[in-house]
């Protein structure tokens, strides 16, 4: 006999192998085995473990915004990093807007005057807030900012 746990968000089964028993069938000698399916917890019907209620929680919500709305937080945080408040940073321009593979995300890309020079910036916004840690200066094939 082997016990084998199968849960789903939906259902959670417990199947149990019995051993093979030999038929009288004149047809075939070859035993065949025995399956019981006995469900344990049915959504609705039982009190869920743990396990259960995690796989019934729905995913967290999406925090709505629009490009514009985040192309805004994008340069509010631009204007706060060093490279441009205490560069001297001047004529902020948004020279390129793209959609990123998650919903309400976007990479802008900026360019502004500094006193070391013209620098580009790239800027993600995912769900309103910046990803610092994807947000970084552009660098040009040399090595130098443009």
């Amino acid at each position: 006999m082997k016990k084998i746990l199968l849960a789903t968000g939906i259902l959670t089964l417990t199947i149990t192998t019995l051993a093979c028993t030999p038929t009288a069938s004149p047809i075939s000698q070859t035993p065949t085995p025995t399956l019981q399916i006995t469900p344990s917890t049915v959504a609705g019907t039982a009190t869920p473990t743990q396990t259960d209620q995690q796989l019934l929680t729905p995913p967290p919500e999406f925090t709505p915004i629009t490009e514009k709305q985040s192309t805004l937080i994008a340069e509010d945080y631009l204007k706060k990093l060093d490279i441009y408040a205490k560069n001297g940073g001047k004529d902020l321009q948004l020279l390129d807007s793209n959609v990123n593979r998650c919903l309400y995300c976007w990479t802008f890309t900026f360019s502004f005057s500094t006193t070391q020079g013209v620098k580009k910036y790239a800027v993600v916004v995912k769900e309103g807030s910046v990803s610092p840690a994807e947000s970084q200066e552009v660098l040009g094939g040399t090595g130098e900012a443009q």
